[in-house]
């Protein structure tokens, strides 16, 4: 069994202040479930029940002292369900919140966008329900909503934490672990448009083969605990990258400069190479531009 070190005081000191939303499935109610027993200062592994989820009774569900304002259910596996949750601690000053999305792009998820200026982080996983609950066979018109969806929260100026999941274990998917892995680098062309955060777990898990549950699509505890390990890894350095802005110097005005743009006077040059050399030295991540906008994190353990 692999093992993850980070504590629950790790999770709280980086967390506090900051209003952290997830976006997504089951897995995603999952990650937002260990984010929770870490925040509640349980330095340990959900267990099973815990992660279980009770689509009749809705007070069976809440953990940690958390709020579950809305909680609908038509069936099993529904896309009409709703569910939201949320665990607040003035005492420690973190704000995590989940909302149950069947598809990226849908009537909840616009409602969603009404609210969506609120939060510091949001984080969203979104993959396996698109394309097998409304017959998207080709992923066509998953593609389509992704690029919808983060237009809109783009236009709001908010940063995306993008988590990439794995086709599944299981060979009773196999029509859509093809799909998945097609759709893939069409996935991460939509991302890089939009200049998302992107937590791809494609090899991450491989190192891992006791993450994923016995029906080859959930996560174990353990497996959770990976995935929150490497998006905190994520949310420190995107805090670290806050904190070299607001300390680096500002750069001359305009008026200041000399009247040849292609040859800017030398303390400018120092000014944009020091903050270029700042943010290479992030300390365990090696940062590589792929574009003038998008960046993709490789995390060193």
């Amino acid at each position: 069994m692999t093992t993850i070190n980070i504590t629950s005081k790790e999770v709280r000191e980086k967390l506090k202040g900051k209003h952290v939303l997830l976006i997504g499935d089951s897995i995603s109610r999952g990650i937002y479930k260990d984010l929770a027993c870490l925040l509640s200062g349980n330095d340990r592994l959900l267990t099973m029940d815990e992660l279980r989820y009770n689509r009749h009774k809705s007070y069976i569900n809440k953990l940690f002292g958390e709020t579950i304002d809305c909680f609908k259910t038509d069936r099993a596996n529904s896309t009409k369900n709703i569910e939201k949750r949320k665990l607040i601690s003035n005492e420690h000053d973190h704000h995590l919140f989940y909302s149950f999305s069947s598809r990226i792009w849908n009537k909840e998820m616009k409602k969603l966008l009404l609210t969506i200026k609120s939060y510091d982080f949001i984080i969203i996983q979104s993959c396996l329900w698109d394309i097998s609950r409304y017959s998207d066979f080709n992923g066509t018109t998953y593609l389509r909503n992704i690029d919808i969806c983060l237009s809109k929260i783009k236009q709001l100026k908010k940063q995306i934490i993008w988590i990439m999941i794995p086709p599944s274990n299981s060979s009773n998917n196999c029509l859509f672990n093809n799909l998945i892995s097609k759709l893939h680098p069409s996935i991460i062309e939509i991302l890089k448009n939009y200049d998302c955060i992107l937590l791809d777990l494609y090899d991450i898990l491989g190192n891992h083969p006791d993450c994923r549950h016995v029906d080859g699509v959930h996560f174990t505890p353990n497996g959770h605990r990976v995935i929150t390990y490497y998006l905190m890894k994520i949310i420190s350095n995107l805090l670290q990258q806050e904190i070299i802005i607001d300390s680096v110097d500002p750069i001359p005005s305009h008026n200041n400069l000399s009247n040849d743009e292609n040859n800017p006077p030398n303390d400018v040059c120092e000014s944009l190479q020091q903050n270029k050399v700042k943010k290479k030295k992030l300390k365990g991540f090696t940062i590589l531009i792929l574009s003038k906008k998008f960046v993709i994190l490789e995390l060193s353990c």
